[in-house]
């Protein structure tokens, strides 16, 4: 197909502008970490703009300039893929918590979980925070009653900082450990396992399948008999049933969906309530909600 180099100038300097102004946008979001949430929708836009400016694709001069439109070097689809390949290593996320120390939470903040994570876990239950990162959820969960949780990440930097951070809080404990090799917890150690963010961390990254896998066996198998795997994401069942519904796994699963809590609040939002869903709705999936896929051990 042929395109007239006027028109296609004019295409790449809107793109340009478009993804400069969205560069603005989600860096403004990513400073301010305390008042809003974000999902990895957005962390992705986030990545692509800066793929396409670590390549060269910069604003372009105006219509009315002489000058010849920027080139956009010809990188290879394996190096724009390796950035993503890193969300599942501690490499990128000791680097990320070196930048960015600032406390973050993943899709929902305690307030808007609490509603659910009640009727689920008791606050005498020992719950593990899976891929904790510098999120407030097991702080405030502490504050709410629950004083049994053990926190992991794979980054080093955050535990340590976390670990500082709440020292002053006895029953919370912080270790550096991959989710997928939990070699420290004996088998049926915990009532609750909690992740929010990380399963779908791994699935952005290399070997997405076989650690997704991995995570999964070591949560069933850490899990007391009724214990509850509580996973947060933003993935609708068409694409994580695949991944969470497997029979090695010695779970039930149900699926819950929560409404996604406004960008820009500053004020805490009204605790949400959880719709449970029925399997005839998993094909009915929205950009409104979260996603909570609870798994019971048998």
């Amino acid at each position: 197909m042929f395109i007239k180099p006027l028109h296609l100038r004019t295409n790449l300097h809107s793109l340009s502008l478009a993804l400069t102004r969205t560069k603005k946008f989600l860096t403004s979001y990513l400073t301010h970490t305390h008042s809003y949430h974000i999902n990895f929708h957005l962390f992705a836009c986030y990545s692509t703009y800066s793929k396409l400016s670590s390549k060269g694709f910069h604003a372009l001069p105006s219509s009315s300039s002489s000058k010849p439109p920027v080139a956009i070097s010809s990188s290879s689809e394996e190096e724009e893929e390796g950035s993503m390949a890193q969300y599942g290593k501690g490499d990128y996320w000791n680097e990320r918590y070196t930048r960015e120390p600032e406390p973050f939470d993943w899709y929902q903040r305690y307030d808007g979980l609490s509603v659910l994570l009640k009727s689920l876990v008791q606050p005498s239950d020992s719950i593990l925070m899976v891929g904790c990162g510098n999120s407030r959820l097991s702080e405030d969960m502490y504050s709410d009653g629950y004083k049994n949780i053990t926190n992991m990440d794979i980054s080093h930097v955050v535990i340590f900082s976390m670990q500082e951070k709440c020292k002053d809080f006895p029953g919370m404990s912080w270790k550096v450990m991959d989710v997928t090799a939990m070699n420290e917890f004996p088998g049926g150690s915990f009532d609750a396992v909690v992740d929010k963010g990380t399963l779908d961390a791994l699935l952005c990254g290399e070997g997405s399948s076989a650690n997704s896998e991995r995570m999964c066996l070591e949560v069933s198998r850490v899990l007391k008999s009724g214990g509850r795997f509580v996973c947060v994401t933003y993935g609708e069942p068409s694409t994580r049933l695949h991944f969470l519904d497997k029979s090695r796994f010695s779970w039930s699963l149900e699926v819950y969906t929560l409404e996604k809590p406004k960008l820009g609040t500053s004020t805490p939002h009204p605790p949400s309530k959880p719709v449970l869903l029925e399997p005839t709705a998993y094909h009915d999936a929205t950009d409104e909600v979260h996603y909570i896929y609870v798994a019971t051990k048998q």
